[in-house]
């Protein structure tokens, strides 16, 4: 939830947010550019929430990147990651 990363700073003043971005996209195994335009997109609008930081694979970080994101993948991914019906 991106809801949460405030949260935790609202209460823990000083505490630092990080977090496993893999498992987000599990159920895509197999399906490679949505996994990782999942992963892309969770991680920016995580850290824009307040997440301190990523546990990310850095092998794809430069190649995944949010702005390098098909503008269609993106919408799609955007509305399953963001719960937009």
């Amino acid at each position: 939830r991106l809801d949460t990363p405030p949260e935790i700073k609202r209460i823990c003043p000083g505490a630092k947010v990080s977090g496993g971005v893999s498992n987000l996209a599990f159920s895509f195994r197999g399906n490679e550019p949505v996994r990782r335009a999942c992963h892309s997109v969770f991680l920016h609008h995580a850290c824009a929430a307040g997440m301190d930081m990523g546990i990310v694979n850095a092998a794809h970080c430069e190649e995944d990147a949010y702005e390098c994101i098909d503008k269609e993948l993106l919408g799609y991914v955007e509305d399953l990651v963001l719960n937009r019906c």
